[in-house]
């Protein structure tokens, strides 16, 4: 049996939304407004109500918001991101992650953990999010704020 994460806080929701999960992780990883939150990744991240949002789309409204790109996760591998004269510099191929074991490494802080198909907030080793998510889930980035 998959060992079991639960979330220790739900945070910021709103009752009728649902695929609200980068949101969700939006609002309680910066302490803004769901609504604010909802209105920034739609006009910038290009999510529409009840409807997911791609990375692409949302990673440019986690940026606008102050976030910063600290790792990204592949197959093969982690990139590890660093701003140079403003601009972005993805180097190094680090191995990958999973829920549990980014819960570990990035415990003191405040972070939005992007898994394969969803976001949570971590503030200092505290799940922000809506139910329990499969420790061995496999992260796609981290952004901190």
């Amino acid at each position: 049996m998959a060992k079991i994460i639960r979330a220790t806080v739900t945070g910021e929701t709103q009752a009728g939304e649902s695929k609200d999960c980068t949101v969700r992780a939006l609002a309680n990883v910066t302490g803004i407004a769901y609504s604010e939150a909802h209105y920034l990744l739609e006009t910038i991240g290009l999510r529409e109500t009840n409807s997911g949002a791609y990375f692409s789309n949302y990673h440019k409204a986690y940026l606008q918001a102050g976030a910063k790109r600290i790792a990204f996760f592949g197959k093969k591998g982690v990139l590890r991101s660093k701003t140079v004269q403003d601009k972005t510099v993805i180097s190094g191929t680090y191995t990958g992650m999973t829920f549990e074991t980014a819960l570990r490494h990035y415990h003191t802080g405040r972070y939005i953990f992007i898994m394969t198909g969803h976001a949570v907030a971590v503030i200092n080793g505290q799940i922000y999010d809506t139910g329990a998510r499969r420790a061995g889930r496999r992260m796609v980035a981290v952004f901190t704020f």
